[in-house]
């Protein structure tokens, strides 16, 4: 099925969705509030977290102060909108998450919001697509999903306090980029035991070695090449390096 629009027509969709909170922050009444001198609580917040982009400094600040989210686990899943969105930002984002949503909404599988979180997903962590559309919804939703990979990866032998196979390319802490790179990847692909080959740069799946002696590569980051149909390409150790890049710039 096609749906044809006019450019005014699109505009006026993105004009309601506007109205109706989806495009919006979507932070609660009592974090909005100016606190009296003038200020509104967004030039409040910039101030306290300079290196927080500002369309997500409210959500940052709301999750992190209010829900008492852990700063570094946000700060990952803040800069995964980063990879994936630029923080919600620029035209092609604009254009394409307006077509993505309606894609979704009709039940396509489209990925939706500054987190290009799939629809399913964000159900199974108890969002909808509306949700996920907004600032503090994205935020919420993929920090939730980066804490269910993170779990994952501690199950199988990944390390909370010690660096990836990506090293100082990586944040510092493998569970956290095995669970960057699932994001990326998926789980199923990403997490699991990995064991060393006769090419040293090169790893596979424990469980697909039938023949010889299992080597376990500890906190081993798989690095598969990901191709979008908007050319936009990277490996799985790129966009750990991209994420971990972003949480580096966020050290405020």
């Amino acid at each position: 099925m096609k749906i044809l629009v006019t450019e005014q027509q699109l505009k006026n969709i993105d004009k309601s969705l506007e109205e109706q909170g989806i495009m919006t922050p979507m932070i609660p009444a009592s974090v909005e509030k100016a606190r009296g001198d003038g200020r509104t609580a967004l030039d409040l917040a910039h101030e306290k977290y300079p290196c927080i982009p500002q369309k997500f400094v409210l959500s940052y600040q709301y999750l992190l102060e209010d829900q008492k989210y852990n700063e570094q686990f946000l700060k990952a899943a803040l800069g995964i909108i980063g990879r994936e969105s630029s923080f919600a930002s620029g035209r092609r984002y604009n254009v394409m998450s307006l077509w993505k949503f309606f894609g979704s909404a009709i039940g396509g599988g489209h990925s939706v919001g500054p987190a290009q979180m799939s629809s399913d997903t964000a159900k199974d962590l108890g969002f909808n697509i509306i949700e996920i559309s907004t600032a503090t919804g994205a935020l919420d939703a993929a920090y939730k999903y980066l804490g269910r990979l993170y779990k994952s990866g501690i199950s199988v032998g990944y390390s909370g306090n010690q660096p990836s196979s990506m090293g100082a390319n990586g944040t510092g802490n493998a569970a956290l980029d095995i669970a960057i790179a699932a994001y990326n990847t998926g789980a199923g692909r990403a997490i699991a035991q990995w064991c060393k080959t006769s090419d040293p740069n090169i790893c596979m799946k424990c469980s697909q070695i039938t023949q010889g002696k299992k080597v376990l590569a500890p906190n081993y980051i798989p690095n598969f090449p990901t191709k979008r149909f908007d050319k936009v390409d990277t490996t799985t150790r790129g966009y750990v390096k991209e994420v971990a890049g972003w949480i580096r710039k966020m050290n405020c």
